[in-house]
């Protein structure tokens, strides 16, 4: 006390000056910035829910029967997976090869399933198919293939007139040979019944 009091009032004024100025860093190094710091995270939080309400808001105002839009989503995972199945079974698939033969008015004659070929994240099936009818019956038959359900491409058909049936006609009888490949979503290994190999060779003969 002594030697403060002995002290010249400029270094009093000094020292209270210095001390008053460490509080003051003390001050916003313990209380100033953590506040600002929570107050950005808090902004930052806010701008999220923000975000997230309004998308929730869009949402609302274009889907305003949101069961409605569930259902129509449904429906459209349904139709991809009958487009591209995780699985290599082809009954599906053969089913809609005979519907879309009844419907066109050609005869199927025999369906032949190859050996699904893996790739890059899916698989692939050759089919071969033997239809028999008319041009357009064909025709027509390769058009509901391809618009069935189940996703399938026709990469080559070759037709050639049948022998001793109405050959000589203007509409002649004609059998067409179709290469058809379907695909399955995935890398599943096929089942044992799953993908038939050139060996399973299944004669129709149906009088459609």
């Amino acid at each position: 006390m002594k030697r403060w009091d002995a002290l010249d009032i400029k270094y009093k004024l000094a020292l209270a000056a210095a001390g008053l100025v460490l509080l003051a860093g003390l001050f916003i190094a313990g209380v100033v910035v953590p506040q600002e710091r929570t107050i950005q995270r808090l902004k930052g939080q806010y701008q999220a829910e923000r975000g997230r309400v309004e998308v929730v808001e869009a949402f609302a105002q274009a889907h305003p029967d949101p069961d409605r839009y569930l259902a129509d989503v449904d429906k459209q995972i349904a139709l991809t997976d009958n487009m591209l199945p995780d699985n290599v079974e082809v009954s599906g698939f053969m089913a809609q090869v005979e519907k879309s033969s009844r419907d066109s008015g050609s005869q199927l004659v025999e369906v032949k399933p190859g050996q699904a070929a893996a790739k890059s994240g899916y698989q692939e099936i050759p089919i071969e198919i033997t239809v028999r009818g008319h041009y357009f019956a064909i025709m027509n038959f390769m058009v509901k293939l391809q618009d069935g359900p189940r996703f399938s491409i026709v990469k080559n058909i070759d037709m050639h007139v049948q022998s001793g049936k109405n050959a000589s006609s203007s509409s002649p009888e004609l059998e067409g040979n179709l290469a058809v490949t379907i695909y399955s979503y995935g890398n599943a290994k096929p089942k044992a019944n799953a993908a038939p190999g050139p060996h399973s060779v299944g004669k129709l003969n149906k009088n459609q």
